[in-house]
C-alpha cells in the first residue's frame, strides 16, 4: 500500500533510505570485522606455531650444519685426530681389525 501522491515526504523518503544504506553498510561492516577477526584467529592459531616449529627446526639445521662445518674444517686442516666423529669411525675401525680373521 502506497500513500496518496498529497501525504508524499521527499524527506521521509530520504530518510528511509539513508536507513537503509546505513544498515546495509552497518551488515557489511560487521563482515568485514568478522573476516578480519577470522584471519588473525588462523594466524594465532594455525600459522604462528608453524613459524614456531620452523624456526626451531631452523636453528637445528644451523647447529649441524656448524657441525659438519666443523668437522670439514678439521679434515681439511689436517688436525682430525681430535674429532670425536673421527675418533669413534677410527675406534669402530679398530674393533673391526682386531675381529676379524684377515
Amino acid at each position: 500500500m502506497t500513500a496518496p501522491k498529497d501525504d508524499f515526504d521527499p524527506t521521509l523518503d530520504t530518510s528511509i533510505k539513508l536507513s537503509k544504506q546505513l544498515y546495509i553498510t552497518d551488515q557489511m561492516t560487521l563482515a568485514h570485522k568478522i573476516s578480519i577477526e577470522n584471519i588473525a584467529k588462523y594466524i594465532a592459531d594455525i600459522i604462528t606455531p608453524k613459524i614456531t616449529a620452523l624456526e626451531a627446526k631452523d636453528a637445528e639445521l644451523e647447529a649441524k650444519d656448524a657441525e659438519l662445518q666443523s668437522l670439514i674444517d678439521g679434515i681439511t686442516s689436517g688436525n682430525i685426530d681430535n674429532s670425536p666423529t673421527i675418533q669413534y669411525i677410527l675406534k669402530q675401525l679398530k674393533n673391526l681389525l682386531t675381529h676379524s680373521t684377515l
